[in-house]
């Protein structure tokens, strides 16, 4: 996808490959790059560094009504989404013995954050007959990832 002159959301932007991908998506043009993470004081770090065309807006992507909110609060300012990236996951570092806390914890982010994400989005992107969402997948989905049973199951999920 020609991001240049486009409206770009990454959920879990805030580090890692979602702060890569805000990178990218500026250099390559976009007109608004949204980075969305729960962590504040690092996504709004990223979208000061990357200049005017980026913003940091909070969000949980277990919640729901966050999701909702962080594409209502998008396209007030800046116009339609062209493009939702469901970045946003965390690992564990624990086995099959970790609490059930974790195990919800993980799964309200690495499975249910792409639901919420997909409810959130893909009306828009009916009613207006075009945008992409992009999920970002993990090998642990198809392999194992050593040490992390909450991460693999999800990623398999």
């Amino acid at each position: 996808m020609n991001v240049d002159g486009k409206v770009v959301v990454i959920t879990g932007g805030a580090s890692g490959i979602g702060a890569a991908m805000a990178r990218a998506f500026v250099d390559e043009g976009a007109r608004a790059v949204v980075v969305a993470d729960v962590q504040r004081e690092l996504g709004a770090r990223v979208a000061t560094d990357l200049g005017d065309r980026a913003t940091f807006v909070r969000c949980d992507v277990a919640n729901r009504s966050d999701l909702e909110d962080l594409l209502e609060q998008t396209e007030a300012t800046h116009g339609p989404v062209d493009l939702l990236c469901a970045n946003a996951g965390i690992a564990s570092g624990m086995g099959v013995d970790g609490d059930d806390d974790v195990w919800n914890r993980v799964w309200s982010i690495n499975v249910m954050g792409i639901v919420h994400a997909a409810a959130a989005y893909l009306p828009r992107v009916e009613s207006r007959g075009e945008g992409y969402l992009l999920v970002t997948a993990s090998a642990a989905g198809l392999l194992v990832n050593l040490g992390d049973a909450p991460y693999t199951a999800t990623k398999h999920a």
